[in-house]
């Protein structure tokens, strides 16, 4: 008797807890490890060369994209008016005396710093919840799909005919071109830019957010039509006597998939508020300003050279976290951040699972024996004249 016919009728298999090498429980396979071999181990391991060119491989990644955070426009700016804002308290003099005089840096904490981070935090929530929708609605694509491919119904009494030889040929390339087409429009839709706040304000740049508005809602009304095509491909196969519990789950993948969608839409139109990503540029732009006198203090205590140092290192600390922030904004803005979500390459690994041929999946009929050909069909049949008994 094969493994399969042992497997089928419920005999012993190589996968009994009993058989070893799981006879051991969890706790008594350890106490025959050497513990202290194993630590010796790793750490001759963690001394290896390859560890120490691996670090300074890090370092250097970190360095590219640091400086690929300063290289900016804004950033620039910003630090220009950091360096300029010691130099001019330095020289500048009012009735023959310079402002001088220790600052608390508790309001900056409060007010910049712990702002910045809290919304750096909320930034990558977002990113992680529209990680988790995306991960639902690959999963409910590939359930419709196999759905129906797969799914069968009204075996006969010899096992060799069902419900599904009375559906078309056709009919799941159809869903296959639905499915396609609806994972593309839900792609661009989410890969389309975003307005921000200076689109409010420039008529040239507002009339480009229109555009995209307008394409963006093309798209939504795409997506609209697939979900409907999608309704119509489940009742074709009702035509054809799926039964209504098999109906309603299909059904249940399209909702699920639905709502994911809506989901990750609700993440793409709606940011964090606009007020504190004002607040906060604004605030950081006048910081060296307001903390002039405590860089010239420090010029005096130490030299210019190094006070300059100081607030163009504290005003790089600070955009630095408004800028991680800003790129994750939206989340699924891959050029602009590498942790934003790659939609395409998401959505690109589901299609190609769709362009397989049948012969290339190992499951496929023509891959089984006689005997699981029958197994499979009565175990079916069981299953389904089960469910319609408690129906």
């Amino acid at each position: 008797m094969t493994y399969k016919e042992q497997f089928l009728k419920g005999g012993k298999t190589r996968f009994d807890w009993n058989h070893p090498p799981y006879k051991h429980t969890l706790p008594e396979r350890f106490r025959h490890s050497n513990l202290s071999m194993w630590t010796l181990k790793s750490i001759i391991n963690n001394l290896q060369p390859k560890e120490a060119y691996y670090f300074f491989m890090d370092e250097y990644a970190a360095l590219l994209y640091f400086i690929q955070i300063i290289l900016r426009v804004d950033t620039l700016v910003l630090l220009a008016v950091a360096a300029c804002s010691p130099v001019f308290f330095h020289y500048y003099e009012y009735a023959s005396e310079t402002l001088n005089f220790n600052l608390s840096w508790t309001i900056v904490s409060f007010a910049v710093v712990f702002p910045l981070s809290l919304s750096l935090s909320e930034a990558f929530k977002r990113r992680e919840t529209a990680l988790y929708e995306m991960a639902l609605f690959k999963a409910n694509m590939i359930n419709i799909f196999m759905a129906h491919r797969d799914w069968d119904w009204d075996f006969a009494k010899d096992l060799n005919s069902s419900g599904r030889d009375r559906v078309a040929a056709n009919h799941i390339q159809d869903v296959i071109q639905i499915l396609e087409e609806l994972m593309y429009h839900v792609g661009a839709l989410l890969d389309l830019p975003r307005a921000r706040i200076r689109h409010t304000v420039s008529k040239r740049i507002k009339a480009q957010t229109l555009r995209n508005e307008r394409d963006a809602t093309k798209r939504y009304y795409e997506i609209m039509s697939c979900y409907a095509r999608l309704d119509i491909a489940c009742e074709e196969l009702k035509l054809h006597g799926i039964p209504g519990n098999e109906a309603a789950r299909i059904r249940q993948y399209n909702s699920l998939s639905m709502g994911s969608f809506f989901k990750l839409l609700a993440i793409k139109r709606y940011r964090t508020p606009v007020g504190l990503r004002s607040f906060a540029r604004i605030y950081i732009m006048l910081t060296p300003w307001m903390f002039g006198p405590y860089y010239e203090a420090v010029a005096r205590g130490a030299n210019l050279a190094y006070a300059i140092i100081l607030s163009v290192f504290t005003t790089a600390a600070m955009h630095g976290l408004f800028v991680m922030r800003l790129q994750l904004e939206d989340p699924f803005d891959d050029q602009l951040s590498p942790d934003a979500v790659n939609v395409m390459l998401e959505l690109q690994e589901i299609i190609s699972h769709f362009g397989l041929k049948a012969e290339d999946w190992p499951h496929e009929e023509k891959n089984l024996t006689e005997f699981d050909k029958k197994e499979l069909r009565r175990v079916a049949s069981q299953s389904h004249q089960v469910v319609t008994s408690n129906v």
